[in-house]
């Protein structure tokens, strides 16, 4: 099930904003980082998925070692975002990492009618995340509806302190179709540039994926000789709508994309690698950035067949601040070895007063496997406020009781409704198997 996201936060914190921007600027002086980011765009067309279609999507991707990516999806099916599929585009392909890349943590999940968009992270980068939040820009029937609009995630980083020492924004959009439409585009462009966040001064990094829509404008027939002569960059220059506005500075015009060396990813005829000439094939799925990014790969996956639509993805290398000590808002109790035959106790304490500051009654504790690919799914919860205080700790600790768990590994996360992501983690603990009676 999707988990909503909340407006924006305003920077709620103990420090004003002159400190923290002194303390990023104090950062960036300092030696950055590289994460490698993976951004992928994939137009499903209403058609079903499969965890063999993930798998011929994701595959290439199994040996890499990445630290961010970004999964965008357009034209999902209702069934699908309501839950009335087990199978779907977002389940298969969070599964397919939580097999093959294990150490990628799901951080952020949400939807739009029919645009879907999450981020994972490596896991050695949990604690970094300060906060996660999204916005949404509806288009479809002068905004009622949002099959056409954006979708933005908002992701900060920990400096030092409460201090943020930077950050991501992905926006995931499906602009308006068809060729006469370039002007409506320009103006959804317009409209759904809130979802980039612009207001933000710590974001470092910006990146823009989705069905923009933006087509060629030439006849189909006319198609034809610049794809037999191999003159795509030709059909790129003089006839791409996207590229046109962007030398006019109509959209886009602080963004970049990396050079465009695979064919039109749209229109295919589903099952084949046939182009449907009822449209002229253009480049509608596309990747921009901007921030302090350099791009490895910017390509197409030409084995899918499964959509009209070809997924398309970027590979970039991002800045990122020094890294900041681990600092937990929540530090849970060692746990020990426990039994299978027992309730799981959870006990744990708030650092700095936070819950004075930053709790909320929609806190909740959650029970992971201790691999923790999904931070948004625990196996089981328990709203916060629904532990009881152990007056005889000191400090005080909350304390609350998970149901009898066969045996296995475990861990406790504790996730903040203000900050929509995991504010607290515990070690991971091992449940035992009961040894039978020898009566």
């Amino acid at each position: 099930m999707a988990i909503r996201g909340v407006l924006p936060l305003l920077f709620a914190l103990a420090v004003d904003g002159p400190v923290l921007h002194e303390v990023v600027m104090n950062n960036a002086a300092q030696d950055e980082r590289k994460w490698k980011i993976l951004a992928l765009t994939f137009n499903v067309a209403m058609q079903s998925g499969s965890p063999e279609a993930a798998t011929q999507v994701l595959s290439r991707f199994a040996d890499q070692q990445l630290d961010m990516i970004a999964v965008g999806f357009q034209e999902v099916q209702h069934l699908e975002t309501f839950g009335a599929k087990m199978s779907t585009w977002a389940n298969d392909f969070m599964d397919w990492f939580a097999a093959n890349m294990p150490n990628m943590v799901v951080v952020a999940r949400t939807y739009q009618a029919t645009n879907q968009v999450f981020v994972l992270v490596d896991n050695t980068h949990l604690s970094e995340i300060r906060s996660v939040d999204y916005r949404y820009a509806r288009n479809t029937m002068r905004g009622i509806l949002g099959h056409k609009g954006s979708i933005g995630v908002r992701i900060l980083l920990k400096g030092h302190g409460e201090a943020i020492a930077g950050g991501f924004v992905f926006v995931v959009s499906h602009f308006v179709h068809d060729v006469l439409q370039n002007e409506r585009r320009i103006l959804q462009y317009r409209n759904d540039e809130t979802c980039s966040f612009p207001e933000d001064p710590f974001i470092w990094n910006r990146i823009w994926l989705g069905d923009l829509n933006f087509r060629n404008e030439i006849d189909p027939d006319g198609f034809e000789p610049f794809f037999k002569g191999k003159r795509l960059r030709e059909l790129l220059d003089q006839h791409d709508q996207l590229n046109a506005a962007r030398r006019r500075r109509l959209v886009f015009g602080d963004w970049s994309e990396a050079p465009i060396n695979f064919p039109p990813s749209y229109r295919y005829y589903v099952g084949n690698h046939n182009y449907d000439l009822k449209r002229t094939p253009s480049w509608t799925d596309r990747v921009l950035y901007k921030g302090k990014l350099t791009v490895d790969e910017y390509d197409m996956i030409h084995e899918v067949q499964t959509s009209d639509h070809r997924p398309v993805f970027c590979k970039l290398k991002a800045s990122v601040p020094p890294r900041a000590p681990v600092n937990w808002a929540v530090q849970f109790e060692k746990m020990p070895a426990w039994n299978d035959s027992v309730p799981v106790p959870v006990r744990f304490q708030y650092l700095k007063g936070w819950w004075s500051r930053f709790g909320s009654y929609w806190d909740w504790v959650g029970l992971y496997d201790a691999s923790l690919t999904n931070v948004l799914l625990p196996i089981q919860w328990k709203y916060a406020v629904n532990c009881i205080v152990d007056p005889a700790s000191k400090p005080l600790h909350s304390v609350c009781e998970f149901p009898v768990l066969p045996a296995g590994r475990y861990r406790f996360g504790y996730f903040s409704k203000k900050f929509q992501c995991l504010v607290g983690l515990s070690k991971g603990f091992i449940v035992a198997a009961s040894r039978p009676s020898s009566r």
